[in-house]
């Protein structure tokens, strides 16, 4: 259940709403789309509310499991949805062929959507969300269940959306793709935020300066190699060697070293959580803690509560 949520999202942006099952993110979606009520405070969507006509016709909604009318094709189904906006025809069949083409659906157009999998539905699900050319895109787990090609097509058309002005909020269990196209996240944790920001903000936070550094060399290094400041043990990855160090500084010193005793660097790499580590730390085990130092609740709020 949501506890007093308060965010903003800005324009032409992506960002990336997390948390673990039944933190309440579709619940938040829905509210946002209009399609669900808050028992008290106020939503708002370019200053509007979003069970107003006017404004839902700014919004473009992908639920987690999209359902079409299974006997009609995409075509029929995208024409659909542009009556239901109040498109004019020659519109509606403009926008709809060239969605499909940049979804790669083209030669699927004139299939039932009965004989579609979850991946081709998913792609007809942004379509239609799309086809109205809606201010904001609200899209609840659009990556979930497609294979590693569905997932890239999907990434790059959200990321051109985001290109084309859009603003676009989402949720998603693939932190991998959300940490490779998001500008900002918002993290829910227990109803109620734990995180609202950049996500440079955050992965700075979780980044460590430490650098591991891996290398070839005999079986018995040579002092100067092993007195340096670092900790160095055998390699099974490279058959060879591998350290890491705590500083940038310590890295160079390191890197000369090796290079004066002919040693050959194989990668020089910063360490670290990834934003899925992080999250699985932080909030694996359902409960999770409140990032030190970040208020739970944000003014201004594109969602807010004020009880």
């Amino acid at each position: 259940m949501l506890k007093s949520i308060s965010f903003t999202t800005e324009e032409n942006t992506i960002t990336g709403y997390l948390g673990v099952n039944g933190a309440g993110k579709t619940s938040t979606i829905k509210l946002v789309a209009g399609i669900n009520r808050p028992n008290s405070g106020e939503i708002t969507v370019n200053g509007e509310s979003p069970y107003e006509n006017d404004t839902r016709h700014n919004i473009g909604y992908l639920p987690e499991n999209p359902y079409f009318y299974e006997y009609l094709t995409p075509r029929e189904a995208l024409d659909l949805y542009g009556k239901l906006h109040e498109m004019d025809r020659d519109l509606r069949q403009k926008r709809a062929e060239e969605l499909l083409d940049r979804a790669d659906m083209l030669r699927y157009a004139d299939q039932q959507v009965r004989g579609f999998s979850k991946g081709m539905r998913q792609r007809l699900g942004l379509v239609q969300a799309l086809i109205h050319d809606p201010k904001l895109l609200l899209l609840d787990e659009p990556l979930t269940g497609l294979d590693p090609m569905g997932r890239l097509l999907l990434r790059d058309l959200i990321l051109s959306e985001k290109s084309n002005g859009r603003s676009i909020f989402f949720s998603s269990h693939v932190l991998s793709d959300v940490e490779a196209i998001c500008d900002n996240l918002i993290i829910l944790n227990g109803g109620q935020i734990a995180f609202a920001g950049a996500q440079s903000e955050l992965l700075g936070q979780i980044k460590s300066k430490a650098t591991r550094i891996r290398f070839l060399g005999p079986e018995s290094l040579p002092e100067s190699i092993q007195n340096l400041p670092w900790s160095v043990k055998p390699s099974k990855a490279s058959r060879g060697f591998e350290g890491q160090v705590s500083t940038v500084e310590e890295g160079q010193k390191v890197l000369a070293a090796l290079h004066k005793e002919e040693m050959t660097v194989l990668t020089f790499q910063a360490t670290g959580l990834s934003l899925e580590e992080y999250f699985l730390k932080t909030f694996g085990d359902h409960q999770g803690k409140a990032l030190e130092g970040k208020d739970a609740v944000k003014e201004s709020a594109l969602v807010e509560d004020k009880s």
